[in-house]
């Protein structure tokens, strides 16, 4: 996997209008935020007739972790997150990378992802839930376009 992470935030377009045409790039995308984990990018687009700005945030991936229990139970851990201002529930897992700038120049330098992930993973496990996965067997990346992510990874813990 060589591109970034990206998700749609905006596209300010009817479903009537886009029905049938596909976005073509108009120029080169514009960086409009750079911070440690993410980058925000603005791309001008022709959908049909229509101009419009695709903003997308990138941003270097992750892994989430399914662990199943012997009584075949999914653990999820609960942690207070301050940008929703609650508790959440959620699958465990965390970054494959501290920063987009690292996850740029492994991708750069040929590092291989998918070893990058399973340490990240077993990494993760042992942090969140105490788990320590003991063959790299046990664990699979799945790359897959889920709720408008693209090139995510998912590490599994079986």
């Amino acid at each position: 996997m060589t591109s970034l992470l990206y998700f749609d935030i905006f596209c300010p377009m009817s479903m009537q209008e886009a029905e049938g045409a596909i976005p073509v790039p108009i120029g080169d995308p514009v960086i409009t935020y750079n911070g440690k984990i993410i980058q925000v990018v603005e791309q001008r687009m022709l959908i049909g007739s229509t101009e419009t700005v695709y903003e997308r945030a990138r941003r270097s991936p992750g892994t989430r972790l399914l662990i199943i229990s012997p009584n075949h139970n999914i653990l999820l851990t609960r942690e207070y997150r301050d940008e929703i201002g609650r508790w959440d529930y959620r699958l465990p897992g965390g970054k494959v990378f501290d920063s987009l700038e690292e996850y740029s120049e492994a991708v750069r330098n040929g590092v291989d992802l998918l070893d990058k992930s399973k340490q990240a993973a077993r990494k993760e496990a042992q942090e969140e839930v105490a788990c320590a996965p003991s063959s790299p067997s046990s664990l699979s990346l799945s790359n897959r376009f889920t709720g408008g992510l693209m090139g995510g990874l998912m590490v599994r813990v079986l």
